[in-house]
């Protein structure tokens, strides 16, 4: 059997992996190739400076696209990224967009004129999922007529598969694939000391006490990400409990002003900004607890990564983190979002009895690992696999390509 070679289309991907969504790429991708696959990834650049071919971890990545900034750039983007992708689909077997955005139809397109299979999966969550998306969209009767021509399309969740049957795509093309946890041990103490040992002699800015808590947030520095409703309970966090130490890792444009609160509350010391970190095992093993301010991203790959590895956390509690966590909800630390009071009392629920937290972590991370990651990327390959003719209802376990 010849290797299965899969396209994948993407807004954001390498160095962008502090994007919650390109991180699950980035795993889904690694996953395929260990399993005998061969993933390539197209998406923009952003910078004139970047490379237009790289390869990282042994999956080549093209950029031969400047990223759109604009919605007159975005038209010519689209039309660009159709005719690259229709000139080099004929190398591939498949065509996977990872949202429902305009690559979408670029992917559905090209891959009709090529006559391979599309894949295209709903993306985001809430407000900022792909139908909302769709609702701001001037050009929304497209994007789902392109939707509605997908050979198939991938529901993580109720939600997404409501949606999709909502704007006409056929039930029997909709495929439900939960995002799933990646499995990780949990880090004893040791190991928690060292890996704080190893990025503060990468990062002087993380080096914490002996006896400190570090407490790990992921979500962008951005308005809809909710981090300001974390920024803003700051001061009584560390009232309440000073020898917390946050992280606040990633990037946005809230960034200048969230340094400015810091500084303008004298929270320097407490509260550190190191950007973004990729691999993120250290900062795993390294933290006490992880926060997720809200749902609008982190239940993808964060959320995931942190839960799996037993790692107490404190999580707004909407529709999609309870779908997400399922059973395991109940031994995490649920907060009304949109509430810094709220998430001081989750996390202080945390601090002021680490033993019970961890214990709760652990039994979350039990509940969770019964939907782990290695089980979504065998659903993808099964799909694949079915929609190149490469396989039936056949394991994908069983898949040995050709050398």
């Amino acid at each position: 059997m010849t290797v299965l070679r899969t396209l994948f289309v993407t807004r954001r991907y390498w160095p962008h992996l502090g994007d919650d969504s390109s991180a699950w790429l980035y795993a889904l991708a690694d996953g395929l190739q260990r399993k005998g696959a061969a993933p390539e990834i197209v998406t923009p650049r952003y910078a004139a400076s970047w490379p237009k071919n790289l390869r990282v971890c042994d999956v080549p990545i093209h950029r031969p696209l400047p990223a759109p900034r604009s919605e007159w750039s975005m038209g010519r983007y689209v039309r660009s990224l159709t005719q690259w992708l229709a000139e080099h689909a004929p190398e591939f077997d498949l065509i996977f967009a990872d949202s429902l955005h305009e690559e979408a139809k670029a992917a559905v397109d090209a891959a009709r004129r090529c006559g391979i299979p599309s894949v295209l999966r709903f993306g985001g969550s809430e407000g900022l999922s792909d139908a909302g998306w769709w609702q701001q969209n001037r050009l929304r009767k497209q994007y789902r007529q392109a939707c509605r021509a997908a050979d198939c399309l991938v529901a993580p969740r109720a939600f997404a598969e409501q949606e999709l049957i909502s704007i006409g795509c056929p039930r029997q093309r909709i495929v439900r694939i939960a995002n799933g946890f990646p499995t990780a041990a949990i880090s004893t103490a040791t190991q928690r000391q060292q890996a704080r040992k190893s990025l503060a002699s990468a990062n002087s800015d993380l080096h914490v006490a002996a006896d400190d808590l570090v407490l790990v947030t992921t979500n962008r520095l951005q308005p809809e990400s909710g981090i300001m409703d974390l920024v803003t309970a700051l001061r009584r966090l560390q009232d309440e409990c000073p020898r917390l130490q946050v992280w606040m890792l990633n990037d946005g444009e809230l960034r200048e002003s969230i340094f400015s609160h810091i500084c303008s509350e004298g929270l320097q010391a407490m509260v550190k900004l190191p950007g973004t970190f990729c691999p993120i095992d250290d900062l795993i093993a390294a933290a006490d607890l992880y926060v997720l301010p809200r749902d609008t991203e982190g239940l993808n790959y964060f959320l995931p990564r942190f839960v799996a590895a037993g790692v107490p956390a404190a999580v707004a509690n909407t529709a999609e983190s309870r779908t997400l966590m399922g059973a395991a909800m109940s031994h995490v630390a649920a907060f009304l979002p949109h509430s810094p009071e709220e998430i001081v009392n989750a996390v202080m629920s945390i601090v002021n009895d680490l033993p019970t937290a961890r214990e709760n972590a652990r039994r979350a991370r039990q509940l969770v690992l019964t939907h782990s990651f290695n089980d979504t990327v065998n659903a993808y390959l099964r799909v694949f696999l079915r929609l190149t003719g490469r396989s039936d209802s056949s394991s994908s376990n069983n898949y040995e390509p050709a050398s």
